[in-house]
């Protein structure tokens, strides 16, 4: 099934070329009459492949009326076509959609020449712009009533782009992949916009501030009650919390409650900053909410069951290593009919959508740096891990002791040996980088594993997916120093859940002077 993205809206690229003298580009006009302008590349497996300034837009040829053929020359430019008009549809995460979309959409219009912003609210979770340029209207809406709302409006082909502050379930991929969407949790149609930390935030007043996983499963669930219990002052402990729409909500049920379920008696919220606002003005409040949302209230240090404690820094959310980070993502069609989709989520990704994204109080993807102190932390804490091999370790912290680390972390699909959506982008990232002044030093690639299997057999898998990360940046003229595998010493969260042995199959970067 066809979702065509604009309705009785006309998007017509004139494609040219600059090695050749002539050539015929061609009109197509879909079933639902809207039309795109570009270089037919060929026609396989029943779907057309076109060439725009935008990049390849992929038709099913089932969805195509009409071809006509478009005489040109090659003396002009490929992008002088570019027009950002059109319609974009948004559905799905609060989080996301409640005001980095809208803020991300408002600078892309203008990139494309908007001089006259319009926007309307529709009640707390809806939001649209009207923005007028030389070459036409932009129109964008914006439903944000949760994570779980985004695969229903893509099914009912009520949004183009899906919001979640969630992976995607295999459920809603199945749902999605019925209706002719493609493969939606693939690199290429999950796009990976910025990061968060979901924060436990209690009162300033309140003098705890770190907490076990434990702790706050045992609170939300209701088991713990009153303050004294974890050596706070005493008082009732009042619990807040997102609705069960939120994918805020859902992530903390999945890497908190697991299969408690929360306590009748909290106050649900659908709005994070009413939350927040909530905890900051009652000394016995405790509520979570994404780490853009701290506003008034202390966001607590988090300690995982096997001892690692973390706070919520930009770093620690950028390697996932913060117990409760979490990506942001967008979702999109395999077979593009409306060239704003691949526009935009190109435009949220490059450097002034991510600056964008902090500014709106969320973690970029922008490399960062770890702070002085860092590797001797990292040391100490492998040091702990009672499963670490004396000599693997030793050979870890020879290895990394005069290094600083990169905050971009590559890592794999579940049970593939592929990268997952974030490393595909952050191999760009990484060489861009590297190739800034001042940024030029020995690199290494360092692989880890998680802890099941044999010790010798991780610390080979360790190395095969340093050494596929390092032939995916060769690709990209960038040529690490080394590239060594340490298998299981030196995880990052707990070996004890999916998403603990996920995050340790990783492979770090670290930057040398000499």
């Amino acid at each position: 099934m066809l979702r065509l993205t604009q309705t009785a809206v006309t998007i017509a690229l004139y494609v040219t070329f600059l090695l050749s003298p002539s050539f015929s580009a061609s009109r197509i006009t879909t079933n639902d009459g809207n039309t795109l302008v570009g270089e037919i590349e060929r026609l396989q497996d029943g779907i057309y492949s076109v060439r725009t300034p935008y990049g390849t837009v992929r038709i099913p040829s089932r969805a195509v009326r009409r071809i006509e053929s478009i005489e040109g020359s090659g003396n002009g430019d490929m992008g002088a076509a570019h027009r950002r008009t059109g319609i974009l549809r948004f559905a799905g995460s609060n989080t996301i959609g409640a005001a980095l979309v809208p803020e991300l959409l408002k600078q892309y219009a203008k990139v494309g020449g908007a001089n006259d912003l319009r926007e309307q609210r529709g009640g707390d979770e809806d939001w649209s712009l009207h923005a007028v340029t030389a070459d036409g209207d932009f129109r964008a809406d914006v439903a944000s009533h949760g994570s779980a709302t985004a695969v229903t409006a893509l099914v009912e082909g009520h949004a183009d782009v899906g919001m979640m502050s969630r992976p995607i379930k295999a459920e809603e991929v199945n749902a999605l992949a019925a209706t002719g969407f493609g493969e939606v949790n693939a690199p290429g149609q999950e796009h990976v916009i910025a990061l968060d930390g979901i924060v436990v935030l209690v009162n300033k007043a309140n003098p705890i501030t770190e907490l076990s996983l434990a702790d706050i499963a045992a609170i939300f669930s209701g088991a713990v009650t009153d303050w004294s219990q974890l050596g706070g002052q005493p008082g009732s402990i009042r619990v807040l919390a997102r609705d069960d729409k939120s994918g805020t909500f859902d992530t903390f049920k999945t890497l908190v409650l697991r299969d408690r379920k929360l306590v009748s008696s909290a106050q649900r919220y659908e709005n994070s900053e009413e939350l927040s606002d909530e905890v900051a003005s009652n000394p016995n409040g405790i509520g979570f909410t994404g780490i853009a949302y701290v506003r008034n209230a202390r966001a607590v240090a988090i300690r995982s069951d096997c001892g690692l404690s973390f706070a919520p820094t930009s770093f620690a959310v950028k390697t996932e290593e913060y117990p409760l980070s979490r990506r942001l993502f967008l979702y999109t069609e395999q077979h593009l009919t409306n060239p704003l989709v691949g526009d935009f989520v190109d435009y949220a990704l490059s450097e002034s959508g991510q600056a964008v994204a902090e500014e709106k109080g969320f973690v970029s993807l922008r490399p960062e740096l770890s702070a002085a102190g860092y590797t001797a932390t990292r040391i100490a804490l492998a040091a702990r891990d009672q499963q670490s091999d004396p000599k693997v370790f030793a050979a870890f912290a020879k290895g990394v002791v005069n290094g600083v680390r990169l905050s971009i972390t590559y890592r794999f699909r579940p049970g593939e040996s592929q990268l997952d959506a974030r490393a595909v982008r952050d191999v760009d990232r990484l060489a861009k980088f590297l190739n800034r002044n001042g940024n030029r030093g020995r690199m290494v690639l360092a692989g880890f594993s998680d802890s099941r299997g044999a010790p010798a057999r991780n610390k080979q898998l360790a190395a095969q997916r340093a050494a596929t990360v390092a032939r995916e940046l060769r690709r990209h003229n960038v040529n690490p120093a080394a590239v060594v595998g340490y298998g299981q010493i030196a995880p990052v969260a707990c070996n004890t859940s999916p998403e603990g042995l996920e995050k340790n199959r990783r492979v770090e970067v670290w930057l040398f002077s000499h």
